[in-house]
Formats: structure tokens, sequence, C-alpha cells
């Protein structure tokens, strides 16, 4: 065999790494969403990541502000 890698290995440590990737990309968006529920930006250091979770907390906001609007219009009628 001597220095030769099996297709099999190489098949494995390619899952492995997907797999891993998924975890982190699922503890990512678990991470966000933490921070976009605290609805605070203030305390971040990392400046994109501040900005992302800034901007996705005035989305929600502006989604919680526009479901209000059309409850209250329904609620006249």
């Amino acid at each position: 065999m001597g220095d030769k890698i099996s297709a099999k290995d190489m098949e494995k440590w390619i899952k492995l790494v997907d797999e891993i990737y998924t975890k982190i990309t699922e503890a990512n968006m678990y991470g966000k969403e933490l921070l976009v529920n605290n609805g605070k930006s203030r305390g971040i250091e990392n400046f994109f990541l501040r900005q992302e979770i800034k901007k996705s907390i005035e989305t929600k906001e502006a989604k919680t502000k526009k479901a209000k609007t059309q409850e209250s219009k329904k609620e006249e009628a």
C-alpha cells in the first residue's frame, strides 16, 4: 500500500468535514437568532457581525410593526 490513500478513506474524511461544516453553520444560525431575540447589537465587538445583527433586528421590528398594523386594521373592520 505505501503512501496511497484509498477512495473509501477519502469519502469518509469528506463526509466528516461536511458534517462539521453543517454543525458549525447550525451553531452560527442559532447564535445569531439568540442575538436578534436579545434585541441589542451593543457589545458585539465584530463590526460585520454587529451590522448583520442590527439589520436583522430592524427587519424583525419592521415585520412585527407591520403585523400589528394589519391586526388593528382587521379589528377596526
